[in-house]
């Protein structure tokens, strides 16, 4: 039977399998961090941002370990190479239907509402009792990764000029 360096088993696979496991487990806790902003299990918790990449780094070298005895610069490479993988992977899906949040604060009111105006998007202004007139003091509705997209609902607080 043919052993690894701990006495397990070795794992039948290449060199390079442990990079896309490494990015399969980092998929895997992104599904399981797939609640929206403000809830629990949100993408934007520091669990997940400082986890992650701890998860998929340690994922890989475990297994690439399993097998053999690697070099130094491999166990740099691999955990950048997976985890690169990894963010790529979680921004295919929706990439499409996801806007970038703009920074409307301090423009005319129908400029901002001209420049984040999309469909299924809902535009909400209300109107402020200080301020100058017309000008946004507030925007608010984006999701904590400074998106928005179908179903979204972005409060503008203009100026009333009072």
């Amino acid at each position: 039977m043919n052993t690894g360096l701990d006495g397990f088993r070795i794992l039948p696979f290449r060199a390079w399998w442990p990079v896309g496991f490494g990015a399969v487990a980092g998929l895997l806790l992104r599904l399981v961090f797939s609640g929206t902003s403000g809830n629990p299990y949100g993408a934007m918790m520091g669990s997940f941002i400082l986890g992650a990449p701890v998860l998929v780094s340690v994922v890989t070298v475990y297994l690439a370990e399993r097998a053999a005895r690697r070099t130094w610069g491999y166990y740099f490479v691999a955990p950048f190479v997976a985890n690169v993988l990894f963010v790529v992977g979680t921004q295919a899906p929706g990439a499409a239907t996801r806007y970038p949040m703009h920074n409307v604060v301090g423009m005319r009111a129908d400029e901002a509402r001209t420049l984040l105006a999309r469909d299924d998007v809902r535009l909400l202004t209300v109107q402020a009792d200080h301020g100058p007139a017309g000008v946004v003091l507030k925007e608010s509705g984006f999701d904590a990764d400074g998106t928005y997209g179908p179903g979204s609902q972005i409060v503008l607080l203009v100026g009333g000029g009072n």
